[in-house]
C-alpha cells in the first residue's frame, strides 16, 4: 500500500471513529424528562401481519414509542373495554406514539376481520396497527412483554391480561397499566407523553452527533 493510500485509509477510519463516538456521546447526553418512567425490561421482538395484510415487525416500529394491548375481536367483556381505552387514548397521545393491538385468537382474527374491527372502532389506521399471525408468534410476543396470555384449551376460554403496555422507541417496556383503573390510564398518558419527548430528544441528539 502506497503512502497516499495509507493516508486516505487512516483518514476514513478517523472519520468513522469520530462519527461512532459522536453517536455514543449523543446518546449519553440525551436530555431525559424528569418524569419519564424507568426502563423495566426489553420488550418483545416480533414479525406479524397487520390489518392490511402487510408484514409489521418490532423493527418497523423502531424509534417510535407505542401502546400495546392483547385482545381478540370476539371477546365480549375485557377486550371491548381495553379497545375502548385505546380509543380514548388515541386523540390524547402525542402524534409520535403508535398503538398496537395483538390478537390472541389469530385463527379467527384474519387481516380482513381485524380491518373491519378497526373500522368499527374508528381507529386511526395511520398509527394503530392490528396484528395477527401464527399462534406461537402471538403468544411469544405476549411472553416477551411479560404479559399473561394462554390460548383456549378444550372448554377453557382464551386467557389474557387486561393490562396495556407502554414500549419506548428503543423497544423497552416502560410500564404496564391496568385498563380498568382510571388512575392507571392517566399515568399511562403522562408516561407516554414523557417517553415521546425522550424519543424526540434522542433523535435530535443523534442527528447532532452525526454531523
Amino acid at each position: 500500500m502506497g503512502r497516499g493510500q495509507k493516508v486516505i485509509t487512516i483518514t476514513l477510519w478517523s472519520v468513522l471513529i469520530a462519527a461512532m463516538v459522536g453517536v455514543v456521546v449523543g446518546k449519553l447526553l440525551i436530555p431525559r424528562p424528569s418524569n419519564a418512567p424507568e426502563i423495566l425490561y426489553p420488550g418483545a421482538e416480533f414479525t406479524l401481519t397487520d390489518q392490511d395484510n402487510r408484514p409489521l415487525s418490532s423493527k418497523d416500529l423502531g424509534g417510535r414509542p407505542y401502546v400495546a394491548a392483547f385482545i381478540f375481536t370476539t371477546c365480549g367483556d375485557i377486550c371491548p373495554r381495553m379497545t375502548g381505552r385505546m380509543v380514548e387514548l388515541q386523540p390524547k397521545l402525542p402524534a409520535a406514539v403508535q398503538l398496537v393491538s395483538f390478537s390472541v385468537n389469530p385463527e379467527h382474527d384474519t387481516p380482513a376481520v381485524l380491518k373491519q374491527y378497526a373500522k368499527d372502532w374508528k381507529a386511526d389506521e395511520s398509527r394503530w396497527h392490528f396484528l395477527t399471525g401464527p399462534s406461537d408468534r402471538i403468544y411469544d410476543a405476549a411472553a416477551g412483554m411479560k404479559i399473561a396470555a394462554k390460548p383456549a384449551e378444550g372448554t377453557n376460554p382464551i386467557i389474557h391480561s387486561e393490562r396495556l403496555i407502554l414500549v419506548d422507541g428503543d423497544g423497552n417496556v416502560r410500564g404496564t397499566y391496568l385498563s380498568t383503573d382510571d388512575e392507571a390510564m392517566k399515568k399511562l398518558l403522562a408516561d407516554a407523553q414523557a417517553v415521546a419527548k425522550e424519543a424526540k430528544g434522542s433523535k435530535a441528539a443523534l442527528a447532532g452527533g452525526a454531523r
